[in-house]
């Protein structure tokens, strides 16, 4: 009787702390795939050297990630639509997508370029082939006056919704915002994004050494075209004589 006695109190003692450690462990988990999940983010931003020469730029994080249907935009959605075009259909990761306000064009940008090939966008929001709807206006008129990214359902992808605590993180005119970090896990970190001048700003380059090289590894993956002649051709085929068609036919290969 005593060592039953002893045995339920083990169970009813022990219990407690598994809950407990499930709890914590689905916890841990539930970040780390949130983390893993995330396909696309903002990596910079910037309210334009003057005038409305805002643009944004965004880091694609996720394999083959199709944009279309998605929205740029601040708090409410439907301002910038991803067209139906193929460029945004199957988009690889470590590619820097630059949108700017095609009204107001800002001459710090570099020249538009639509070859993913260089993992590298620079697109206008006016090119009705991309885009559809207006360019949004981030001009901290108000506490949630920041970008946003939605995919096709219109759930949140990614927003710099810690403005909304570090004001002093919101650029004004005349300055931009980008990320340094170099992991998903840095990203809601206030520390990691630093405000700076919008003439010293890098679209499509990378926001120093760590946010670059985090850049490039998500490239890496990627693969390659050979560019260079094959290491074997061939050379002859040797049939035997006889149209039957029995695959008797041979080859010779050359290197």
């Amino acid at each position: 009787m005593k060592q039953s006695s002893l045995l339920r109190i083990g169970a009813a003692t022990t219990l407690p702390l598994l809950l407990l450690f499930v709890q914590f462990s689905t916890f841990n988990y539930s970040s780390s795939v949130f983390a893993q999940s995330q396909t696309v983010m903002i990596n910079e931003w910037s309210q334009g050297s003057s005038g409305r020469k805002e643009w944004v730029e965004l880091l694609v994080i996720g394999e083959g990630v199709n944009l279309v249907g998605w929205d740029l935009g601040d708090e409410s959605a439907g301002d910038l639509t991803f067209s139906a075009a193929d460029l945004w259909q199957n988009v690889p990761p470590g590619t820097l997508i630059v949108i700017y306000n095609g009204a107001d064009r800002d001459d710090t940008l570099p020249a538009d370029d639509l070859d993913v090939s260089d993992w590298v966008l620079v697109a206008d929001s006016r090119d009705e082939t991309l885009f559809e709807g207006s360019w949004p206006s981030f001009s901290n008129s108000n506490s949630s006056d920041f970008p946003q990214v939605r995919n096709a359902s219109g759930q949140t992808v990614h927003s710099l919704s810690f403005l909304l605590d570090n004001a002093e993180k919101a650029p004004a005119g005349g300055e931009a915002l980008h990320f340094t970090g170099s992991n998903l896990d840095a990203v809601d970190v206030a520390s990691n994004w630093v405000k700076l001048n919008a003439p010293d700003a890098s679209p499509a380059a990378g926001n120093g050494n760590e946010n670059r090289a985090w850049i490039e590894s998500l490239q890496a993956d990627l693969p390659t075209v050979p560019t260079s002649e094959p290491n074997v051709v061939l050379a002859k085929v040797y049939p035997d004589g006889l149209a039957n068609n029995d695959m008797d036919e041979a080859i010779l290969l050359k290197n």
